[in-house]
């Protein structure tokens, strides 16, 4: 399939193939549009710190599906649904808009965690981990929590 296309036009660039607007691969470039443009739209009508956390996958039926990160922001968007509806069907190719369906996807990577961020752990933990593990009759714990005290106090020095 992709080889026939490209003997037609084999002189064109892999951009003019992705900027083409002809056949199956342009189909789906505009859908990818039309559906970031509904992303760009909804969050405009979303509270700061809701925006980043929601965007349109699909519309079909009447129905506008959106997709958040999480439950929390799932029900927070849920808040939102019946605004969003009104206003979006006041756009002419939206006036059969009925009704918003949430789905939670969480993000494809996790987070970049910032290790220097974190609180070190100090003195005050080891004297933890020192009382719990005189506190426990289990050797093998007992070692391990020793270990982590030992740890700890290197960690405070450091």
């Amino acid at each position: 399939m992709f080889r026939s296309a490209m003997q037609k036009n084999p002189s064109q660039t892999i951009n003019q193939v992705l900027s083409g607007d002809c056949g199956k691969l342009g189909t789906v470039l505009r859908r990818a549009r039309y559906l970031r443009l509904l992303t760009e739209t909804l969050r405009n009508q979303l509270p700061l710190s809701l925006r980043a956390h929601c965007s349109v996958t699909d519309i079909k039926d009447c129905t506008l599906v959106v997709c958040a990160d999480s439950p929390a922001w799932a029900n927070k968007l849920r808040f939102y649904a019946p605004t969003i509806v009104a206003h979006l069907r006041q756009q002419p190719q939206l006036g059969q808009l009925q009704h918003m369906r949430v789905k939670i996807s969480p993000p494809l990577s996790a987070p970049a965690v910032n290790l220097a961020a974190r609180p070190a752990a100090g003195s005050n933990t080891a004297a933890i981990l020192e009382g719990c593990a005189n506190a426990i009759s289990d050797l093998h714990l007992k070692q391990a929590l020793q270990r982590l005290a030992n740890r700890a106090r290197i960690a405070a020095r450091e």
